[in-house]
C-alpha cells in the first residue's frame, strides 16, 4: 500500500458525505471500498501494465484503513450536524473580542464569545458569531454585548448557496444583531491585535510604494482579502479563470518559502535551525492570512515537505495531499463541501496526477532540443491539468467552465511570479531609501500588465466562460472516476507503461460519455415536478422520464433574481419549453435571465392576450432562436412519452384581466394528474372541470391561494391528492383562509412554499414521493 493517506482521505470523505445525506450510506461505503480495492491491488492482467508489485496483504490493510476512516468521517460529521441550532432568535449577554471583519461583507464582523449567560438554553461554552454592528468596532478589542442570535438559514431551493454551511466551514456557529454594546477596559487579544497591526502595516507600505490601485491588488494577493477591490475587476478575473492568484494558496506560499529559503542559505545557518525558521515562517504567514482552506492546504503540504526532507524520506505529492486533506477534514469535516477546499485539492491533484501523464519523460527527449521542447510544453500542460481537475468543482459551484484560462494563465502566473516577490521586497525594505520605491513601481507595472492581459482575454473572446449545469450524482461520480484513473501509478516517471495517450483518451472519452448521456434520467425513471420557492410568485419545473425539461413560469425578477442560476443548480442547462402562463411580473420576471443564459427550445405564451403584453420577452426570444407558441384550450404539446394538454384559455375570448388569460396545463403520469392553474379565477375553473380526468390530482393552487380562486365546486370535482401553494410575503392576504379550509375539507394535503421551501414531487405513475427543502 504505497499511498495509505489516499485511502484515509477516501474513507473520511465518503463517511462525511454519508452522514450529511449527500449520498446513501450503502452506496458511499461501497464506493469507498471499491476505490481502495482498485488503488491497492490492480485487477489480474492490469498489474503488469501498471508496473505494480503489491503484496496481497496490503489490500486487507487498505480496506481496514478505509473502514476505520469511513466510520471516523461519519462520526465527525454527525457530531457537526448535532451542534446546537436555533431557528428562532435567542437573546444572550456575552463577553468576547472582535476577530475580524467578514470576507463576504465589510459591514459584518466575527465576534468570538468567551463568556455568556446562554448555557441554560444549550449554547456551547465558547462560540463565534457573525454580527452587523451599527458603529465601527476595533478588531482585537474585548466588548460586552447583548446579542440576538440564531442559526443561519438553510437554502430554500436545491443547490443554492448554503450560508449555514459556509459559516460552519469557517467555525462560525451563529449570526445575529447587537442590541447593546459596551467596550471593556481590559486589554485586547494580543494575537489578534498583532495580526491586525501587521496586516495594516503591510497594506500601508504597499499603498505607499505602489499606489492605491496596485497596492490594493498586491494586498489582496498577499493577504487574501479582496473586500476593497473593484467588484467589476474581480468579475473579470473570475470570467477568465485567473481569480486563483487572489486566493492565498500554494503559489503564494511557494514564492515566500523560496525567498526565505534563499535568504537563510545566504546566512549559512545550521541545517536544523534553517528548517525550524522555515516552519515558523509558514505558520506565521498562515496566521496572518487566516485559516482559509487553500492556505491551510498549502501550509500543511509545505510543513510535511520540510519534515520529510529533514528525515530523509521520499516526498510523494499525492500521498502528502491525501494526508493534508484528511487532516483538514478531521479538523473541520464540513470543509469537504467548501468551494475553496475542493478547488485547492483538485488543482494540486491535477499537478500531481494528470500533469505527469501529459509530459511523461521519454528517452526521445534525452537531448537538448527534446528538453527544450518539454519546457515549452510544461506551461500549457500545467494549465490544462489544473483546468481538467478543477472542472468538476467549478461546474458544481459556479456553473461555468473557463476554457480560455488554459492560455491566459500562462502569462498571468508567470507575471504573478515576478510581481509578488517584488511586492514582498517592497514591504520588507520599506524603511530603506530608494529600494521600496523601485520594487514597488516595478511590481505595480507588472500588476497593471496582468490586468491588461485578463481584460484583453475577456474582450478577445465572445464568451470567455461556458455555462454548464450542476452535474448530478452519477455524472459527477463518473467524471471523478475518469480523473481518478490518473492516480493509478507508482511514481512521476512511471505513469502507465500502456501509454499516456491511451490513458488520457480513455479518461476524456469516459467524461464525455458521462456528461452527454442522460444517466440520471435512466437511473431514476420518474416524472418529477419542483415547485420552487420564489417568494410571491410562481415557478415550477417539470422533468419527465423522457428527459424533457419544462419550466412553467419564472417567478418575480424583482424579489427573486436567480431563476437562471436556480435552473443550473438543478442540473438544467436547456429547457425544451418555457411556459409563461400570463403576462404578470410575478410569473415572467425571471424569463429574461433564463432566455439570455440558457438554451430554450420554445416559449409558450397565452393566446388570450396580445404578444405585446409580454413586453421585450418576445423579441428577445426571437433573437436567441427560441420558437414562439401561442397556447389555447384544446392544444396538445407532444412529448417523448407523454403530452401536455392545454385546458385554458379559450382563444376566442380575449381577456381584459391577464389572470383570466392564464394557461392551464394538465400533465398525466400513469394514475397521477399534475394540474398547473396559473392565476385563473373561479370563472375559468368552472370552464375546465370537464377536461380534468378522474385521477389522483397534484394541484398547483391557483393565484397563490387567493380567495377569488379555488372555488368549492371546482376543488370538490377533483380527486384529491397533494396541493402546493406558491406564495411569499405579501399584503394581499394570500393564501386565503377560505382556500385553505376548502382544500382541507376536500381531502387535499396542502404545502406552502413560504413554509416548506421548494416542494419536490416525484412519481412513477403509481406511487408519489414528496420532499421539502425545510425537512
Amino acid at each position: 500500500m504505497r499511498r495509505p493517506a489516499l485511502n484515509l482521505w477516501v474513507g473520511l470523505a465518503f463517511g462525511i458525505m454519508a452522514a450529511a445525506d449527500r449520498i446513501v450510506l450503502w452506496l458511499a461505503l461501497s464506493i469507498a471500498v471499491g476505490i481502495s480495492w482498485v488503488m491497492t491491488e490492480p485487477w489480474t492482467g492490469l498489474s503488469e501494465a501498471l508496473g505494480r508489485r503489491e503484496p496481497a496483504a496490503s489490500r486487507g490493510t487498505a480496506l481496514f484503513l478505509v473502514l476505520i476512516s469511513f466510520w471516523a468521517g461519519s462520526w465527525l460529521m454527525t457530531r457537526q450536524e448535532q451542534a446546537f441550532r436555533t431557528e428562532n432568535p435567542v437573546v444572550v449577554t456575552a463577553v468576547g473580542y472582535v476577530d475580524r471583519y467578514s470576507a463576504l461583507s465589510e459591514e459584518k464582523l466575527i465576534y468570538c464569545v468567551s463568556v455568556h449567560d446562554g448555557e441554560d438554553i444549550g449554547l456551547p461554552e465558547t462560540f463565534r458569531a457573525v454580527i452587523k454592528p451599527e458603529v465601527h468596532l476595533e478588531v482585537g478589542r474585548y466588548y460586552k454585548m447583548t446579542l440576538s442570535l440564531q442559526s443561519a438559514a438553510l437554502p430554500r431551493n436545491p443547490g443554492m448557496f448554503n450560508y449555514r454551511q459556509y459559516l460552519d466551514s469557517r467555525g462560525i456557529g451563529f449570526q445575529g444583531t447587537i442590541d447593546r454594546v459596551e467596550r471593556l477596559d481590559r486589554g485586547g487579544h494580543w494575537r489578534i491585535f498583532l495580526r491586525e497591526q501587521v496586516r495594516q502595516e503591510i497594506l500601508k507600505r504597499l499603498l505607499a510604494g505602489m499606489g492605491e490601485d496596485a497596492g490594493q491588488l498586491a494586498a489582496a494577493m498577499i493577504l487574501g482579502d479582496t473586500a476593497d477591490l473593484d467588484p467589476e475587476l474581480l468579475a473579470v478575473y473570475r470570467q477568465t479563470g485567473t481569480a486563483h492568484i487572489l486566493a492565498v494558496s500554494g503559489l503564494h506560499f511557494g514564492i515566500l518559502f523560496s525567498g526565505v529559503e534563499i535568504a537563510l542559505d545566504r546566512l549559512k545557518l545550521p541545517y536544523k535551525i534553517k528548517k525550524i525558521c522555515l516552519l515558523v515562517m509558514v505558520l506565521s504567514f498562515l496566521g496572518l492570512v487566516g485559516l482559509k482552506s487553500s492556505a491551510m492546504r498549502a501550509a500543511g503540504m509545505l510543513i510535511l515537505a520540510v519534515a520529510l526532507q529533514a528525515s530523509g524520506r521520499p516526498y510523494d505529492r499525492l500521498n502528502v495531499l491525501g494526508l493534508v486533506g484528511a487532516g483538514l477534514l478531521a479538523f473541520r469535516p464540513v470543509l469537504l463541501f467548501d468551494v475553496g477546499y475542493q478547488m485547492s485539492m483538485a488543482a494540486v491533484y491535477g499537478i500531481a496526477a494528470i500533469l505527469p501523464a501529459l509530459i511523461k519523460p521519454s528517452p526521445a527527449y534525452n537531448n537538448e532540443e527534446g528538453r527544450r521542447g518539454l519546457k515549452l510544453l510544461h506551461g500549457p500542460a500545467l494549465s490544462l491539468s489544473v483546468l481538467a481537475a478543477a472542472a468538476l468543482p467549478a461546474a458544481v459551484h459556479f456553473n461555468t467552465l473557463t476554457l480560455i484560462s488554459i492560455l491566459v494563465n500562462l502569462p498571468v502566473v508567470f507575471l504573478t511570479g515576478i510581481a509578488l516577490p517584488l511586492a514582498f521586497i517592497t514591504v520588507l525594505t520599506s524603511p530603506l531609501p530608494g529600494i521600496p520605491a523601485l520594487t514597488g513601481w516595478c511590481s505595480s507595472q507588472i500588476l497593471q500588465l496582468i490586468e491588461v492581459t485578463v481584460r484583453f482575454a475577456e474582450n478577445a473572446v465572445q464568451q470567455p466562460s461556458m455555462v454548464v449545469a450542476t452535474p448530478g450524482l452519477f455524472t459527477a461520480g463518473g467524471t471523478a472516476g475518469a480523473l481518478g484513473l490518473f492516480a493509478l501509478r507508482r511514481q512521476r516517471a512511471q505513469v502507465f507503461e500502456a501509454g499516456r495517450l491511451q490513458l488520457t483518451a480513455a479518461a476524456l472519452l469516459l467524461t464525455v460519455i458521462v456528461f452527454s448521456l442522460p444517466v440520471e434520467a435512466w437511473l431514476q425513471p420518474m416524472d418529477r415536478v419542483r415547485y420552487f420557492d420564489v417568494g410571491q410568485g410562481d415557478a415550477a419545473l417539470l422533468q419527465t422520464r423522457g428527459g424533457e425539461n419544462i419550466l412553467i413560469d419564472t417567478g418575480d425578477g424583482r424579489t427573486f433574481r436567480e431563476m437562471d442560476q436556480l435552473l443550473l443548480k438543478t442540473g438544467v442547462s436547456r429547457l425544451d419549453l418555457m411556459v409563461l402562463t400570463h403576462p404578470h411580473l410575478d410569473h415572467t420576471g425571471g424569463a429574461e435571465a433564463v432566455l439570455k443564459r440558457l438554451r430554450v427550445g420554445a416559449l409558450v405564451i397565452s393566446a388570450a392576450v396580445s404578444p405585446e403584453a409580454y413586453g421585450s420577452l418576445i423579441p428577445l426570444a426571437q433573437s436567441v432562436g427560441t420558437e414562439l407558441l401561442a397556447a389555447s384550450a384544446g392544444d396538445q404539446i407532444q412529448l417523448k412519452n407523454s403530452r401536455l394538454q392545454v385546458l385554458s384559455p379559450f382563444a376566442h375570448n380575449r381577456a381584459t384581466d391577464p389572470n383570466q388569460a392564464s394557461i392551464v396545463l394538465l400533465f398525466v403520469s400513469g394514475e397521477i394528474a399534475f394540474l398547473f392553474t396559473g392565476d385563473i379565477t373561479a370563472r375559468q375553473e368552472y370552464a375546465i372541470i370537464d377536461g380534468i380526468p378522474d385521477l389522483k390530482t397534484i394541484l398547483k393552487v391557483a393565484h397563490h391561494g387567493s380567495k377569488t380562486s379555488s372555488d368549492e365546486a371546482f376543488i370538490a370535482a377533483l380527486n384529491p391528492g397533494l396541493a402546493v401553494i406558491s406564495v411569499g410575503r405579501n399584503s394581499f392576504g394570500h393564501p386565503g383562509a377560505k382556500t385553505l379550509e376548502t382544500l382541507e375539507r376536500s381531502g387535499f394535503l396542502t404545502f406552502r412554499t413560504d413554509e416548506s421551501g421548494c416542494v419536490e414531487i416525484k412519481t412513477d405513475g403509481t406511487a408519489v414521493y414528496l420532499k421539502r427543502m425545510t425537512e
